[in-house]
């Protein structure tokens, strides 16, 4: 099943991920795949041409773009170099909102 990809008409919706309100890991690669297409679209590559550029391997795009991996650290910056973009770019959309953060307190208790 294909992933619809974007269009400069129907930019992309921002995913906001947070403790109290996860979100499917899948969500997060399918995102980022739909960055990572749009950016070689626009750098006028093909997945092989980026894959040399960026020494990953075809299959690796194509994954990548499908939304079946979320790439590591390493792997997002070749990305970014070998389009000529910034890493931004490829995580456009994507955010993390901190969970709720609860103050410690102390507790008087009663001797038994």
């Amino acid at each position: 099943m294909a992933t619809p990809q974007p269009t400069a008409e129907a930019p992309l919706k921002v995913l906001r991920f947070s403790e109290t309100y996860p979100i499917n890991p899948r969500a997060v690669a399918e995102h980022f795949g739909r960055n990572l297409w749009r950016e070689r679209r626009r750098a006028d590559l093909s997945q092989e041409e980026l894959g040399v550029r960026a020494t990953l391997h075809r299959t690796e795009i194509s994954l990548l773009e499908r939304g079946g991996r979320v790439p590591r650290i390493d792997t997002l910056i070749k990305l970014a170099g070998g389009l000529d973009c910034e890493p931004e770019a490829l995580l456009a959309g994507i955010t993390w909102t901190p969970g709720i953060v609860r103050t410690g307190r102390f507790i008087k208790r009663r001797h038994a």
